[in-house]
């Protein structure tokens, strides 16, 4: 079994191929691809896991969190979900089970945790850190051209990641120099029939 491997990179895309095979199977069941398109959102999506197709069809707007009960920092959930904007929380230790739906919760990924049954005081200092980190998103926008320099004066090459090449516009856009890497097998994913080779490069 993958899962079973030594090397935890490889472990981990035992999720991918399991992924793979569930999607199959829903094509054929004619089960609905997308769980997420009813979220009216705005909304902290809780989870068991998170499939890397259901995460590439994440929208930011609709999904402001993700706390999941299992999953791992370096899944394609998490690395999709990063590079959305949305925080996200994993391998939770927390009664996930009893929460029901429109229930209010804090997300704090900063600190790790999820806080169930928030008081007005919690929900007051949330709102302040909301603001905090906001302001200070704000700030970086507006530097986000500014050559990025270590305290030493050494400079630092920005680049992204990014899912499909439409990205690319974005995030040059958003200061980067460059595509660091780009995750093709995510331009496998909502169409009819694979890339070809030309369209891959």
């Amino acid at each position: 079994k993958i899962a079973a491997l030594d090397d935890a990179l490889l472990a981990q895309r035992a999720d991918d191929i399991r992924d793979v095979g569930l999607r199959v199977q829903k094509i054929l069941l004619g089960v609905d691809l997308d769980p997420l398109a009813s979220v009216a959102g705005p909304v902290i999506l809780i989870a068991d896991d998170l499939e890397p197709s259901q995460a590439a069809q994440l929208k930011p707007d609709k999904i402001k969190g993700i706390c999941l009960k299992k999953g791992s920092p370096n899944a394609h959930a998490a690395i999709v979900s990063r590079s959305l904007g949305i925080p996200m929380l994993v391998a939770i230790d927390a009664p996930l089970d009893t929460l029901t739906v429109g229930e209010t919760v804090i997300l704090d990924a900063s600190g790790g945790r999820l806080i169930l049954q928030p008081g007005e005081a919690d929900i007051a200092s949330a709102k302040v850190a909301i603001e905090e980190v906001g302001a200070q998103r704000n700030l970086d926008w507006e530097q986000r051209f500014e050559p990025a320099l270590l305290r030493d004066g050494h400079r630092v090459e920005v680049v992204a990641n990014i899912g499909q090449t439409s990205e690319a516009h974005t995030v040059i856009n958003s200061g980067a120099e460059g595509v660091g890497l780009l995750r093709t097998e995510f331009l496998f994913l909502d169409r009819e029939h694979a890339p070809d080779e030309e369209e891959q490069y």
